[in-house]
């Protein structure tokens, strides 16, 4: 008898010890954010692990730079409150690194499972570029970086452009001083200089992304068949002149380019709010009328085409906005204005030195090569 009943307390005692150990068990692994249970086998088996803060970030942005939109976060030997680290993490990365401001429209995570050594949760990311635009995103950490990159994208036609940029060497001035030397610098290339606009992401920052949209006055096609056209009149332009002298070459496109295109004053080349063709090579070259301007380019696209050295330079004559070049001749810089050549003959306006000029012009003699010379037209 009292064997028996030793017996059956024994299985009492084991089956209460039992019971309470899945309690206790069950307890430890139920506490979670969202107030349910989460059994330890319902864990995520495809997951991103994270120890660190910082790791968690780096772990989010590189969900961002990669384009996904769905991972599971696990936080394991996690030191600090994982539901706000997440919150916060998110909150910078959206809003503070340049990759998140740019690509990122909105973070959703999901509650924090808490499991036994970890933590889990299920972060969601909603995008507003395309994983296409987010591999086109440029690194141009320094202005020479930046300037060559805007400038392929003139020459390319482009109208979109995304550049992850260094703060301290990169400006957002610099797409409006690009754009303007690329137009002046490549008549051939770029038939008008397109109106743009720009975006920081984020607004401040040591990092930010310059997004820069191009709008240009001509479509993509009628560009190229314009362009076309003008290397076509500047290579027969370039190809008429004989000489093996420079300044004979130099001369004979003055005079084809003064003789055969017609002269628009500063009020009628600027009569709209655009900048002219008549403002372009194209004016000068292909329609036959140009301002000082289309002037100056005109004879750059030639001279670019015979490799001899020339500059657009943009100043003023008599306190009206004036377009000119300076041409390398045997060593040696001149000014030459066209216009002037045009409306008051070659002996005013065709081999000029600075001395020459500085009693009606003014530029910027900094930017420019110092013309000291020794030529001076003769007529003939």
């Amino acid at each position: 008898m009292n064997k028996a009943f030793g017996l059956i307390t024994g299985v009492i005692l084991l089956l209460f010890l039992a019971s309470c150990s899945s309690i206790i068990e069950s307890e430890y692994r139920t506490v979670a954010s969202h107030e349910e249970e989460t059994p330890a086998d319902e864990s995520s088996d495809d997951y991103i692990s994270v120890t660190s803060y910082s790791a968690l970030k780096n772990a989010i942005i590189g969900m961002v730079r990669n384009s996904e939109s769905k991972a599971v976060i696990r936080l394991e030997n996690y030191d600090g409150d994982g539901e706000t680290d997440i919150y916060n993490a998110t909150y910078e990365v959206l809003n503070e690194t340049a990759l998140g401001a740019y690509v990122v429209k909105y973070f959703r995570c999901g509650a924090v499972s808490r499991f036994i050594g970890y933590d889990e949760v299920e972060l969601s990311i909603a995008y507003k570029r395309t994983a296409e635009e987010i591999s086109k995103i440029i690194t141009a950490t320094t202005a020479d970086m930046a300037g060559q990159a805007i400038g392929t994208a003139l020459e390319n036609h482009e109208t979109e452009l995304a550049l992850m940029i260094s703060s301290q060497y990169v400006q957002e001035s610099i797409v409006g001083e690009t754009v303007d030397a690329y137009y002046v610098q490549n008549p051939l290339k770029l038939l008008l200089p397109p109106a743009y606009t720009t975006t920081l992401y984020p607004n401040t920052g040591s990092q930010q992304i310059l997004e820069i949209r191009l709008t240009y006055p001509q479509s993509a096609e009628e560009s190229a068949s314009m362009l076309a056209e003008l290397g076509a009149r500047a290579e027969e332009l370039a190809g008429a002149q004989n000489e093996d002298d420079v300044l004979q070459k130099v001369l004979g496109i003055s005079r084809a380019l003064a003789d055969g295109t017609a002269y628009l004053d500063a009020e009628e080349a600027n009569s709209t709010d655009e900048k002219p063709i008549s403002a372009a090579a194209y004016g000068a070259l292909v329609e036959g009328s140009a301002s000082s301007e289309g002037f100056a380019m005109g004879l750059k696209a030639a001279l670019d085409l015979m490799d001899i050295e020339s500059y657009v330079v943009a100043g003023r004559l008599e306190n009206v906005w004036h377009y000119w070049n300076i041409v390398a001749i045997d060593g040696a810089y001149y000014h030459i204005d066209l216009t002037m050549c045009k409306t008051e003959g070659f002996t005013e306006g065709f081999l000029k030195s600075d001395a020459d000029m500085f009693a009606r012009y003014w530029w910027d003699t900094g930017v420019y090569p110092t013309c000291e010379g020794g030529l001076v037209y003769g007529g003939g």
